[in-house]
């Protein structure tokens, strides 16, 4: 009943033949389209904002949703929070390391988690790795945690197990 998150480049996901190849991917998986997430990352120019803004339109209107997957890292544009508005907004793993025992990233991940909530996203903290580093995640805000304290990268065959062993208590998303 999960999201499946499939990162995606700007360049590719500007082609006017994207949204139509996805879907049709998609739904030859037999996965429901709103259950998939895009991620686009802030480390790559987007060269042809109108085109790509046209295809996550389309792809916006047959259920699918957008991430903006390492936020804070790279080039940080705000703009594309303002132009994309994504569902979901992915804070890079720096934030993470030491997060419990580093003030500076302590606040960081607070502004960003309350700009995140009152502009209507979902807060992602990539790259939690400890306990400590989840529990202080959510006592500042941030709706989920991914990295290895919540699960290491799997084969797709050994997902649903993979899924089946992580304790609901740490998906901090409802």
């Amino acid at each position: 009943d999960g999201k499946i998150f499939l990162n995606a480049q700007p360049f590719s996901m500007a082609a006017p033949s994207f949204a139509d190849r996805l879907e049709g991917l998609v739904a030859a998986a037999g996965i429901p389209n709103a259950r998939v997430v895009l991620e686009i990352t802030e480390q790559q120019t987007i060269q042809n904002p109108r085109a790509l803004a046209s295809s996550l339109g389309r792809l916006r209107e047959r259920g699918f949703d957008l991430a903006i997957d390492d936020y804070r890292e790279g080039n940080s544009n705000l703009h594309l929070i303002l132009e994309l508005r994504p569902a979901y907004l992915k804070i890079a793993r720096l934030f993470a390391q030491g997060l419990d025992r580093d003030e500076r990233r302590k606040t960081l991940v607070t502004l960003t988690a309350e700009m995140a909530s009152r502009l209507g996203m979902v807060t992602i903290l990539e790259g939690v790795e400890t306990p400590a580093e989840c529990a202080q995640a959510r006592a500042l805000g941030v709706d989920c945690a991914q990295g290895y304290h919540i699960a290491r990268p799997a084969r797709a065959e050994d997902l649903a197990r993979t899924l089946q062993q992580i304790p609901a208590v740490e998906n901090v998303h409802p």
